[in-house]
């Protein structure tokens, strides 16, 4: 396994574009997600910070920490996060980036 980069990103449009490059040059992939499952963490995350989160979800607030233990595990390994590609392959790599570009 080479050296990680260090990366800042100042913009969005920074971080777009490196995404850009190394969908053209290729990469090597260091740890266990791609690019594209990269690329949608990135948009699952970001949207709701910048759009808000509905309504409804205040609605389970006291219930977070109890789904966080049970639920959330099962949820991670039925779509294959972390550590299993299978699932996230769905996605190809244009299409991850693609995502994070809309």
């Amino acid at each position: 396994m080479g050296a990680l980069r260090d990366l800042k990103f100042e913009t969005l449009g920074e971080a777009v574009d490196d995404a850009r490059q190394l969908l053209a040059s290729g990469y090597v992939r260091q740890g266990n997600w791609s690019l594209a499952q990269i690329c949608r963490h990135l948009v699952l995350v970001q949207d709701p910070s910048v759009d808000g989160y509905p309504a409804w979800m205040s609605l389970f607030a006291p219930l977070r920490p109890l789904m966080r233990r049970l639920l959330l595990p099962k949820c991670l390994a039925a779509i294959g996060f972390p550590g299993r590609v299978a699932s996230a392959e769905k996605d190809t790599q244009m299409e991850g980036l693609e995502r994070m570009l809309a």
